[in-house]
């Protein structure tokens, strides 16, 4: 595991940072640590649909046509 050091937060960041993990009965150190795990999951998570793909690709054949109704909807009446 590594180490590191932050230095010159500002400090109404580092206030925060310390009523949060007080909050959550954590150490401001171990908020930090969770904060930095929770944005680098979130980064390097792919999209929505990548996901999707991910997961279904290949159930459907790919190149399967969908026929789309081209008449319109009847419009709504809020009377």
């Amino acid at each position: 595991m590594g180490d590191m050091t932050v230095r010159n937060i500002p400090k109404d960041q580092h206030v925060a940072l310390k009523r949060i993990a007080r909050s959550n009965s954590r150490s401001a150190e171990a908020e930090a640590r969770l904060a930095i795990a929770l944005y680098i999951e979130s980064q390097s998570k792919a999209g929505f649909g990548s996901r999707l793909a991910e997961k279904y690709g290949g159930t459907v054949d790919q190149d399967f046509a969908i026929e789309r109704d081209a008449g319109g909807s009847d419009p709504v009446a809020f009377e």
